[in-house]
């Protein structure tokens, strides 16, 4: 499988540390900030983050910080996620977006480059004021139980030190599309941007101020449910509405993100009956469906999703594909469209980048698939699953379906 269908959300790029913390800043509720600003290469403008910290003597305090975002906002609508530490996995993370005249705020964690799931420890983000306008989203927010973490078992801590020279790093990220339910904190989310993601150092010295005590009794009552946004309070701009709907690109024909596909009233697949019906069209169910043809069974296979391939009909396809049988799933060098545009194609109600369309999360591979080097299977795979057990298997594989050279 094609690495990029594997990072699905949150991918940090953590061989360089692109911004470092070089000003401060006193927003309309009177805490100063020690931020940032810089150009995530999404929207118009520049997002900016910013992190306050209390004195290093209030050790009561040391496991939590204020935060401030503001963030633009694309005609796609977005999400923007930090991480406490300078990696996704294995790292508590925090993801905020516009909903409305709302922000929502989520606290969640990646065990693996997939979907980070819903933060289960013991961890609270309390809004203390947010604003969003027709092309900026903005919170300032109270993190408590944010440098430590416990996920099931496995945890970690990144606390600031109190040594004169530390530097705290900080992931980021940020999407070209707004997650499904935007109402909803524990929304599903599509992959940020390929672009858009890096590593912030924080000098934490000058983030610390005695006034940090003062400033935490600003903040307002803890997130009130899973389907409303906390209200605004205080912005740096006026309030306005956020756009968050997803829109196509690169002149692509796109599916409804509601279409599902149907059988035609006429269709003799209504009317026959089947020793075998199997629902997905993915890596699990056309492998069983055409072991179980072979053997010489019947087999029905469904699919809620389009047809991908232009030889079953699938009509997703750039410009110049038009007045050709290909679409953007025959065409390898499109193997990473389903980043820029998976409208009509990802499963909007699942928690991770799933394929809803003929050949489900393999389709999106654009054909992308080649021969497993035999180390993969010797060194990770038990016993009676190394590549000399698979070999014949593999052969009879590669024969029906050449691989991609």
């Amino acid at each position: 499988m094609h690495n990029s269908i594997i990072l699905t959300a949150f991918t940090l790029i953590t061989s360089t540390i692109a911004q470092t913390m070089t000003s401060t800043f006193t927003d309309d509720n009177g805490i100063t900030f020690w931020d940032s600003a810089w150009d995530t290469t999404i929207g118009d403008g520049d997002a900016t983050f910013g992190m306050a910290l209390p004195p290093a003597t209030e050790t009561s305090l040391v496991d939590e910080y204020i935060g401030r975002l503001v963030i633009p906002i694309p005609s796609s609508g977005t999400w923007f996620g930090v991480s406490h530490a300078s990696m996704m996995t294995g790292a508590l993370l925090l993801i905020a977006w516009p909903n409305g005249d709302d922000v929502v705020t989520d606290l969640r964690y990646a065990t693996g480059y997939v979907a980070p799931e819903e933060y289960t420890g013991n961890a609270t983000v309390t809004t203390i004021s947010s604003s969003v306008n027709d092309t900026y989203f903005e919170v300032t927010y109270r993190c408590q139980g944010c440098w430590s973490w416990d996920q099931d078992g496995a945890a970690d801590a990144r606390l600031p030190t109190t040594t004169a020279s530390a530097q705290q790093l900080i992931g980021w990220a940020q999407a070209t599309s707004a997650p499904a339910y935007p109402s909803e904190k524990d929304s599903s989310i599509q992959q940020h941007a390929d672009s858009a993601a890096n590593i912030f150092a924080v000098n934490v010295a000058s983030a610390r101020n005695t006034a940090y005590t003062d400033w935490i009794t600003k903040t307002a009552s803890s997130y009130p449910s899973a389907t409303a946004a906390p209200s605004s309070t205080g912005a740096p701009f006026s309030n306005g509405t956020a756009t968050a709907t997803a829109t196509a690109t690169s002149g692509l024909t796109t599916a409804t993100p509601t279409a599902v596909a149907s059988c035609a009233a006429n269709s003799s697949a209504l009317s026959a009956t089947y020793d075998y019906i199997i629902v997905g069209s993915g890596a699990g169910g056309i492998p069983l469906a055409a072991k179980l043809a072979t053997s010489g069974d019947s087999v029905l296979l469904i699919e809620r999703g389009p047809p991908s391939s232009g030889r079953w009909g699938g009509t997703l396809k750039p410009d110049w594909l038009v007045g050709t049988n290909l679409t953007r799933f025959d065409v390898p060098g499109l193997d990473n469209e389903i980043w820029a545009d998976s409208q009509g194609i990802a499963c909007s109600d699942y928690s991770v980048m799933a394929g809803c369309v003929l050949g489900g999360g393999t389709a999106v591979n654009a054909g992308l698939w080649w021969r497993a080097n035999p180390k993969d299977f010797d060194e990770n795979f038990p016993e009676g699953w190394k590549s000399s057990d698979l070999e014949s298997s593999v052969d009879s594989v590669f024969e029906r379906i050449p691989y991609t050279d």
